[in-house]
């Protein structure tokens, strides 16, 4: 039986589409998703790694101009760890962040 290698940064997809043409594709498919709040201190990063140029740089962005992230009914961090992790950093741990759970 071969090892299973884990899911490398570059391997994960990157959601770009707006949030209707996501959740009209994926409800077409069975899957449903809905938007919450959640604080970024539960969730659960997929991704071991993070560009911290990136994080510095999104954390000066207004939050308004943010897409949410999307999460896993656990709490995995399917799409967003730059986001979630520029919340973090800039306000801890208890601050919430949009995402949209599938």
């Amino acid at each position: 039986m071969a090892e299973k290698k884990p899911i490398q940064p570059f391997y994960l997809p990157q959601v770009s589409a707006p949030y209707s043409f996501i959740k009209q594709n994926l409800e077409e498919f069975g899957v449903f998703c809905r938007p919450v709040i959640v604080s970024v201190g539960q969730l659960k990063p997929l991704q071991k790694e993070v560009d911290l140029i990136k994080v510095t740089d999104i954390s000066e962005v207004d939050e308004e101009n943010l897409d949410p992230i999307f999460i896993s009914n656990k709490d995995h961090i399917l799409d967003g760890h730059h986001r979630t992790s520029s919340k973090k950093y800039k306000n801890g741990a208890k601050d919430k962040i949009k995402a949209i759970r599938i």
